[in-house]
């Protein structure tokens, strides 16, 4: 199923505890959308706090990019592991998520023509979205969603400030999270200056 992003659309996220005790940095999140304005107008993507598990409060610094159509990628086939089906939204700088702390992916735009895939309960996957990979053979039979995986809440808003939840739905994204190389020396040059 799929759902317009002309309203801001959320969806709440945790990173779990147990598996990143200290939370995580993340570079970039993958979207899927169905459709896009044949018109110049971007679609936004940020990362807010939440209170009581509602989206709330300013984008997180550096959380917001902004993507034009021409770099949006639409298919009726999402895949997770297919590049051709997802539109990625790279932070210029890697950003901050705690552990057990709901945060929130905001999307936004002035147009009505973006949509995004959602799961919704109760009704059956996209064939696609079932596979291994995107080259394994598509499924003759699917089971409808049963529930939702527990990961956070789908809202709707009307006005960019007060949020609706949807319980039977969840947003299909990817959260790329940051690998550092704690093992290379870091090579800093300082300048020497005469005049001191």
């Amino acid at each position: 199923m799929s759902i317009t992003v002309l309203d801001p659309v959320a969806q709440t996220f945790l990173i779990n505890k147990e598996v990143y005790p200290e939370g995580t940095f993340i570079s970039s999140v993958r979207l899927f959308f169905k459709s896009k304005p044949a018109t110049n107008v971007p679609v936004l993507l940020s990362i807010v706090g939440t209170s009581t598990g509602i989206p709330s409060g300013k984008p997180l610094d550096y959380s917001k990019v902004v993507v034009y159509p021409e770099n949006v990628k639409i298919s009726n086939t999402p895949h997770y592991l297919d590049s051709n089906t997802y539109t990625e939204f790279k932070f210029p700088i890697p950003i901050y998520i705690r552990s057990d702390v709901f945060y929130a992916l905001v999307v936004q735009s002035n147009s009505s023509e973006y949509t995004l895939w959602v799961a919704s309960q109760n009704d059956l996957p996209i064939a696609s979205t079932v596979k291994q990979l995107p080259t394994s053979p598509t499924p003759s039979e699917l089971t409808k969603i049963a529930k939702s995986p527990y990961l956070g809440s789908f809202f709707e808003s009307q006005n960019g400030q007060t949020y609706t939840p949807d319980q039977t739905k969840d947003l299909m994204f990817v959260i790329n999270r940051c690998k550092f190389n704690t093992n290379a020396a870091p090579n800093i040059s300082f300048g020497i200056s005469n005049g001191l």
